[in-house]
């Protein structure tokens, strides 16, 4: 066959009738069809891939809004747990020591009383020696006896006699910021009825008040002191 004559094939029409024609037009027609197949299947991904210019930054805010927050509750929480399983760790540690003592037979340690507790072992030992009846009642006599000329300056310098300001630095009443958590003690029944012996028309809010007052200055307090010692 001469290479100039054109090839030819039958092809069946979609009306069902078949014809002679080049081959080269049936070449042509697939060439055709893939380009068209190949760029409908390009604009089916652009269409379904995100467009950056559809991301609302406003989102995005939001949910970096309430990742912050949900953090920080979570960490809250974590911080809390961790308190109360030290405070439990500190009272079996108590209850250890003490069936230490019996089993020895030693005499159970007594709580110093005549200095301010300095450390959270201190100020937790005495919270146990008052739950006695007659430590604790002994005691409230004891502390009525500082005086004061108002419920406030006399609530100030009970817990001056209990506890010292480095320590009182790492307490307060509701246990925040990883401080020990001083409201549910019974130190504060304690303080609250050696005021009131002082102040019979005093208070209990006036009480609480200042001893919240007198924990969360605390730092305060130091830095006074430091500032002070400083300067001299």
């Amino acid at each position: 066959m001469n290479n100039n004559e054109e090839e030819y094939s039958i092809a069946l029409f979609e009306d069902g009738t078949k014809e002679m024609i080049p081959k080269s037009w049936i070449q042509d027609y697939l060439k055709e069809e893939n380009t068209e197949s190949d760029m409908e299947m390009q604009y089916e991904t652009l269409r379904d891939k995100p467009s950056s210019s559809n991301i609302n930054p406003q989102r995005n805010i939001v949910l970096s809004t309430q990742y912050y927050e949900s953090t920080r509750k979570i960490l809250q929480i974590l911080v809390k747990e961790v308190s109360e399983n030290k405070t439990a760790i500190l009272k079996l540690q108590k209850g250890v020591d003490r069936l230490l003592c019996v089993a020895l037979g030693e005499p159970e340690p007594e709580v110093n009383l005549s200095q301010p507790a300095e450390t959270l072992n201190e100020f937790l030992a005495l919270e146990e020696h008052v739950k006695i009846k007659q430590n604790f009642d002994e005691i409230v006599c004891n502390l009525s006896k500082i005086g004061g000329k108002t419920v406030e300056s006399t609530t100030r310098k009970i817990w001056s006699k209990l506890c010292t300001t480095q320590l009182a630095s790492t307490i307060c009443w509701t246990g925040a910021n990883g401080k020990y958590c001083l409201k549910p003690l019974i130190l504060n029944r304690l303080v609250r009825d050696a005021v009131l012996l002082t102040h019979p028309q005093g208070k209990e809010s006036e009480i609480q008040k200042a001893t919240m007052l007198w924990f969360s200055h605390a730092q305060d307090r130091l830095r006074a002191r430091r500032s002070f010692h400083t300067e001299n």
